[in-house]
């Protein structure tokens, strides 16, 4: 059977693209440039923009600025702050690096994609979040940190929830899947007030910083996001 084919400009250096059907709704590399793009569902001229943002009602999720090593420092130097992530502490020419190379970075076109969190009325980055892509990019996982001056008052919830509208929203995902270590009671209940679904615990899963722990996954679907009432959503993106 002869495969039928979406052909569209990329809305960013202007080429005629060719994907196959299969891939309409669907993130992928533009042939021409250094992009990624969304293939059009419907019929259109261009494909779609990847967003760069996304901002709640008091966040910003952007990425990372020369300015944020000194607070990007003080989150990655911070070993009792780490204790639930498979990360270890950085040191400055570490981090001077991290950002360095950064820029680089393609969204879903490196295994991590990095975003500052940014408190907005004061233009202040409070934490960092991490995407993390698989299966062809069309699911996702995240972690997350918030510094802990700016912990306990709903930055983490507000932030899972423009995260949800990056993927979901912006990238048109199957499904995001988040593992949360067990120890740690505070993510997992952000988690769960985030409206993902627990979906089980797995017994020592994983060894980290020479511990074998347990993770708690957590999940949610496209559809299911998709479905939810639009009060319930928290992020407005950025393209």
């Amino acid at each position: 059977m002869e495969e039928n084919f979406v052909d569209f400009k990329c809305p960013y250096c202007g080429e005629m693209a060719s994907f196959p059907e299969t891939a309409a709704g669907r993130v992928q590399k533009c042939p021409h440039c250094p992009e990624s793009l969304l293939v059009p569902a419907e019929p259109s001229e261009f494909g779609g923009k990847l967003p760069a943002s996304v901002a709640t009602p008091r966040l910003q999720l952007r990425r990372f600025q020369a300015a944020d090593w000194k607070p990007l420092l003080e989150l990655m130097s911070d070993e009792a702050l780490l204790k639930y992530v498979p990360w270890h502490p950085l040191e400055e020419t570490e981090v001077e690096r991290w950002i360095e190379h950064d820029r680089e970075v393609r969204l879903m076109q490196e295994q991590d994609f990095f975003l500052g969190i940014e408190l907005t009325a004061e233009s202040q980055f409070i934490g960092l979040a991490a995407l993390h892509f698989r299966d062809e990019n069309r699911q996702a996982g995240f972690t997350l940190i918030i510094h802990p001056k700016f912990q306990r008052q709903g930055f983490g919830l507000e932030t899972c929830g423009g995260l949800l509208a990056f993927v979901f929203s912006g990238l048109n995902l199957h499904r995001v899947n988040v593992a949360c270590d067990s120890r740690n009671e505070a993510g997992r209940k952000m988690l769960d007030k985030a409206g993902l679904r627990r979906e089980g615990e797995f017994v020592k899963e994983s060894l980290v910083k020479g511990e074998w722990i347990n993770h708690v996954w957590y999940a949610a679907l496209g559809e299911e996001y998709n479905a939810w009432p639009e009060e319930r959503k928290k992020g407005v993106l950025n393209l």
